[in-house]
C-alpha cells in the first residue's frame, strides 16, 4: 500500500491509495470466512457454499466495503506517517455509521492493484491556555462512624447463625426451635383449667421456631431465657399414659422417654421444663389476654448470631479495632477515588467548553450519533423493551437526541482539547510505546487487533493530558450553601445512639435464620465481607 496523493483544505483532506490486489484480495478472503456461514444457497449445507457462487449472485464487489474497513487503519497510519496530521480516525463499529464520503472508496481497479480515495478529518489545532484554570469541585466525603458501623453489621449478617451446644442459655436475640408439649390454662384457684381449650392449638406443637425478642410470642419468648437444650424434669405419668395430658405434672425419678402408654403413676425424667407463663392483660387477642398458663417447653437446639468481635476474627483480623480500622481505610479510599474522578469529570468539563462547537466535523458528528442510537436500540433489546419507551424514559424524542448530541460532542471537542495540548507540550509517543499501550488495553479486554495507532494514541493522549492537567489546575472545594449543611441531631437522642455505637448495635441489620449457615460450611474468609449497606457507592471489598 503506498499514498498517490493528498489534498488538504481547512481541517479536511482527501486522499488517494493504491493497494496491491493480493493484500485486497486477502482481506477479501477474511470477510469471506467470516461471513460465508450466514449464506443459504439450495444445494449445499449452511458455511459450504462456494464464495464464486456467492459473488456471481450479488456481483464480484459485494465484499468490497468489508475489505476496504479491515484496510482502514492502515491507510490511516500510512497517511499520518507520510504527512505528519493527526487524523480524527472512524474505527471499529463506527465505521459503518459514517458517510461514504468519510469511507474508502475504489475509484479504479487493475490487473495489479487498485486505487482507492477517501476524505479524512484532520485534528484542529487549537490555543488553550491550561496552565491558570481554577475548578471547583465537592469536597472529599468523610467516612462516618454510622457508616462503619452499617459495613461491620452488614459482614455479621453474611456470616449467618451458629448452633449453639445444649448447655447453652437462651438469650435475647437467639434463635430457638422448640416443642410445646402444653400450655395448660390455670384457673383463679391455681390449679388447670381443663375445661378451658384456649391454647388446646399449641399442645403437642413439635419443631416450632422462635427468636426470642421478636415479639411474635412474647410471654413464650421470655420463659425459654436463660434456660438449655439439656434440662430435663420428672414427672408422674397420668392414668392415660400420656405425659402430656393436664394432670401430669412435676415428681422426682430418674429415666428418660419410654414408649407411650406408660405405667400410671409411675415417675419418669423427660427433656424439657415446666413454668408458669402469664399473657400480658393489655393484648388485643381479649381469648389470652391475663390469662396464666402452665407451660412444658423443650428446647431442641439455640442457634446465635456471631459475636462482632467473632465477625473480625472469622475475617482473619486479632481484634475488633483492627477490623474497624481496615473497614474505614476501604471506605475513605473509594470517597477518595470518588473524589479524584470528581476532578478529573470537571477538568474534562472545563477543557472542553474551550473549543468551539464550530471545530466538530459535521459528518463526524451525524456518524457518531447514528452509532450510539443503534448502541441504545441494542441495549433496549437486551433488555426486552422498546425503543419508544426507553426514549420516552429520556423525557421524549427531543431530550434523547439532545442527550446524545450533547455527549458525543463533548467526546469529539475533548480529543480536540487534548492533541492541541499535546500539540503544545511536545507529547509524542514511539512504537515500542505504543505497542505496550495496546498490550495494557487488551489484557484489560479492549480490542486492539486490526487497530489503527491513531485509535491507541487517541487514549494514550486522553490519558496522559488528565494527567498533566491534574497537576496543574488548581482545585477548590466548593462551599456548601448555608441551606446544604445537615442540621445537628437532637441531643435527646445522643446518648442513645453513642451506646449502640458502643455495644455494636446490629438492631438495623438484622439476622435472619433463612441466612444460616452451618458450622462446617463457615469458612474464613478475606473476601467480601463488607457489604453495600450503608450506601451503594460505598460498596468496599477486603483483598487479599
Amino acid at each position: 500500500m503506498r499514498l498517490i496523493s493528498f489534498k488538504k483544505d481547512g481541517n479536511k483532506a482527501k486522499a488517494v491509495f493504491s493497494i496491491d490486489n493480493s493484500e485486497f484480495e486477502n482481506k477479501i478472503n477474511t470477510v469471506w470466512d467470516r461471513q460465508k456461514k450466514w449464506f443459504k444457497v439450495p444445494g449445499f449445507r449452511k458455511g459450504k457454499v462456494p464464495r464464486g457462487i456467492i459473488e456471481n449472485e450479488y456481483g464480484k464487489d459485494i465484499f468490497y466495503d468489508a475489505a476496504l474497513s479491515l484496510l482502514y487503519p492502515k491507510m490511516v497510519d500510512l497517511l499520518m506517517e507520510e504527512t505528519k496530521e493527526k487524523i480524527i480516525t472512524i474505527e471499529g463499529e463506527l465505521y459503518m455509521s459514517i458517510s461514504s464520503e468519510a469511507k474508502p472508496q475504489i475509484v479504479n481497479k487493475d490487473e495489479n492493484s487498485i486505487e482507492t480515495k477517501m476524505e479524512v478529518n484532520i485534528y484542529p489545532k487549537i490555543d488553550i491556555d491550561y496552565n491558570n484554570i481554577q475548578v471547583e469541585v465537592e469536597p472529599k466525603k468523610e467516612v462516618s462512624e454510622e457508616e462503619i458501623q452499617a459495613q461491620l453489621n452488614a459482614a455479621k449478617k453474611r456470616m449467618g447463625i451458629k448452633h449453639m451446644d445444649a448447655q447453652t442459655k437462651v438469650q435475647d436475640g437467639d434463635f430457638v426451635r422448640l416443642d410445646i408439649d402444653k400450655l395448660d390454662p390455670i384457673g383463679d384457684d391455681g390449679k388447670v383449667n381443663e375445661n378451658d381449650n384456649t391454647f388446646k392449638k399449641f399442645r403437642n406443637l413439635r419443631n416450632f421456631k422462635l427468636k426470642i425478642g421478636s415479639g411474635q410470642m412474647l410471654p413464650v419468648e421470655k420463659a425459654l431465657i436463660g434456660h438449655t437444650a439439656s434440662e430435663t424434669m420428672r414427672v408422674v405419668v397420668p392414668a392415660s399414659g400420656n405425659l402430656n395430658e393436664p394432670a401430669a405434672s412435676p415428681a422426682s425419678g430418674v429415666d428418660m422417654d419410654m414408649p407411650a402408654p406408660l405405667p400410671a403413676g409411675e415417675v419418669k425424667v423427660v427433656p424439657g421444663f415446666e413454668t408458669i407463663i402469664e399473657f400480658p392483660k393489655e393484648l388485643p387477642n381479649k381469648d389470652i389476654a391475663g390469662k396464666k398458663v402452665r407451660a412444658r417447653l423443650k428446647i431442641l437446639a439455640v442457634k446465635r448470631a456471631y459475636e462482632m468481635q467473632e465477625v473480625a476474627e472469622k475475617n482473619g483480623f486479632d481484634n475488633l479495632d483492627a477490623f474497624k480500622n481496615f473497614v474505614k481505610e476501604k471506605i475513605d479510599k473509594h470517597y477518595q477515588s470518588v473524589y479524584e474522578n470528581e476532578k478529573k469529570n470537571k477538568i474534562v468539563e472545563k477543557i472542553v467548553n474551550m473549543v468551539g462547537d464550530d471545530l466538530v466535523p459535521s459528518d463526524l458528528l451525524e456518524g457518531k450519533i447514528a452509532f450510539v442510537k443503534e448502541q441504545y436500540k441494542k441495549i433496549a433489546k437486551s433488555m426486552g423493551q422498546s425503543m419508544e419507551s426507553l426514549i420516552e424514559s429520556f423525557g421524549g424524542e427531543n431530550e434523547f437526541n439532545n442527550n446524545i448530541a450533547k455527549i458525543v460532542k463533548m467526546d469529539i471537542k475533548g480529543l480536540i482539547a487534548f492533541h492541541s495540548i499535546a500539540d503544545k507540550e511536545g507529547m509524542s509517543f514511539s512504537d515500542a510505546e505504543i505497542e505496550e499501550y495496546a498490550k495494557e488495553l487488551k489484557a484489560q479486554g479492549i480490542p486492539t487487533d486490526g487497530v489503527s495507532k491513531a485509535e491507541i494514541v487517541d487514549r494514550m493522549v486522553s490519558e496522559k493530558i488528565v494527567e498533566l492537567l491534574m497537576s496543574k489546575v488548581k482545585f477548590v472545594d466548593k462551599v456548601q450553601e448555608e441551606s446544604e449543611i445537615p442540621e445537628e441531631p437532637d441531643d435527646s437522642d445522643s446518648e442513645t445512639n453513642d451506646k449502640q455505637k458502643d455495644e455494636g448495635d446490629t438492631s438495623n441489620e438484622e439476622v435472619s435464620e433463612s441466612d444460616e449457615n452451618e458450622d462446617e460450611d463457615i469458612k474464613e474468609s478475606k473476601g467480601k465481607v463488607i457489604d453495600d449497606a450503608s450506601d451503594a457507592e460505598t460498596d468496599v471489598e477486603v483483598e487479599e
